[in-house]
């Protein structure tokens, strides 16, 4: 019942982290007069790094992926005899989604199994969560550290 499509859709969501915690925004100032007045302000550009659209594109690319590796679950869990697998196309709504349902119904199916995917994707869910504000709380304390006072 525990395939390798499912653990692609578990955890391709989550391999942007990584290209995450490599992306370095530099934060740039641009000095503006207004009606006399030097006014420094933030340029909202300088975040907009090439890194950064491969994290953007690599976050679309694993949302196909796991679109794809949940029809191939659900296509391995007919050939195993599961009846009514949850359907795959949830994974459109969420791969979380897919995961959630998914293991609920091989759970009832196949009792004590069945729930080791949720369990994974809760724990990566939780680290993601925890790198995240990590690394959010650095590039905001660059952005505000180089604020004029």
């Amino acid at each position: 019942m525990y395939g390798w499509p499912i653990w692609v859709v578990t955890l391709a969501p989550f391999t942007n982290v990584l290209l995450e915690l490599a992306w370095n925004p530099v934060v740039r100032h641009r000095t503006v007069v207004s009606g006399g007045q030097s006014i420094r302000m933030l340029e909202m550009d300088s975040i907009f790094t090439p890194l950064y659209l491969v994290v953007l594109l690599t976050g679309f690319i694993a949302y196909g992926v796991s679109v794809w590796s949940a029809h191939a679950d659900w296509e391995g869990l007919l050939g195993q005899g599961l009846h009514r697998p949850f359907h795959w196309a949830w994974a459109f709504l969420s791969p979380a989604c897919y995961v959630i349902g998914r293991s609920v119904v091989v759970r009832r199916a196949a009792r004590p199994r069945g729930l080791a995917p949720v369990w994974l994707l809760a724990a990566a869910f939780v680290g993601t969560v925890i790198v995240a504000c990590i690394k959010m709380a650095t590039v905001f304390s660059a952005a505000l550290g180089s604020m004029p006072t």
